[in-house]
This record gives C-alpha cells, sequence and structure tokens, in this order.
C-alpha cells in the first residue's frame, strides 16, 4: 500500500535493492533502498543449537539466519516426543531468540518461517536436546 511501490525510475538505480532483492520486482522500480518483494521469502537457514547437538541450560538461545524477502520470522519449538508446541514466537525481526524455560533431558525440536505478504516459507526442522 505504500506510495513508494512502483513509483520509482530505473534512470541510475541499481538492479540489486539494499537486501539482494533483485529490481524491479512489480512493472516499475520502487522508491527508495529496498524492493518490494513479489514472491514469497527464501527458506531461512539455521545456525544454533546445531543438528543433534546437546545444549547447556533451559532457556535456549535459537539463531536463524536472513531469508531474501522476509519482512518478519516465526521461531518453533515442538517437543520432539510429542509433537506440541512448548514455544512459539511471531513477528520476530532479529537473529536469535532465546526460549522459555525447557525441561531437561528432554529433546525438542525447532524451526523458523521467513514471512512477507505474499506467504511463509518453512526451514529444515532441528533436533537439540537440553542436557
Amino acid at each position: 500500500g505504500s506510495p513508494a511501490i512502483d513509483r520509482g525510475t530505473s534512470s541510475g538505480a541499481p538492479t540489486i535493492d539494499q537486501q539482494d532483492v533483485t529490481r524491479p520486482q512489480g512493472t516499475v522500480f520502487d522508491i527508495g533502498a529496498m524492493e518490494v518483494c513479489a514472491v514469497k521469502p527464501d527458506k531461512p537457514v539455521l545456525y544454533r543449537p546445531a543438528n543433534n547437538t546437546k545444549v547447556k541450560g533451559t532457556r535456549v538461545e535459537l539463531v536463524r539466519g536472513y531469508a531474501k524477502c522476509g519482512d518478519n520470522y516465526r521461531v518453533t519449538v515442538k517437543d520432539a516426543a510429542t509433537n506440541q508446541t512448548v514455544f512459539s514466537k511471531k513477528n520476530i525481526h532479529d537473529y536469535t531468540v532465546t526460549t522459555t524455560a525447557l525441561t531437561k533431558g528432554k529433546t525438542y525440536k525447532w524451526f523458523a518461517q521467513a514471512c512477507n505478504t505474499i506467504g511463509c516459507t518453512k526451514s529444515d526442522t532441528w533436533k537439540f536436546t537440553v542436557k
């Protein structure tokens, strides 16, 4: 809904925006440093905790990477045995999020979703065990 969408000019403008998105995404360049994406975001990459590792402490820091065209992110942690959601946070803009207290000795699985106005794209699912 921004008046900057499809109102720019290609004259002197780079063909890639500040977040590595190809320009234009619509019929004309957007005004400003970032182009509004016309596609779902790329799949986010998970970094920590690494897949199938043991973590110290019950409050676990989850780290994911940037996904092209992702405006906001969601992170979900589920009990690996029951598949019940034990932690979920939406509208994240930081690369890290810390869970609420999890149970020692349990294994959990986690994933992130990159979202924009077109939709969301889910990352791989990784597991970790709380020591």
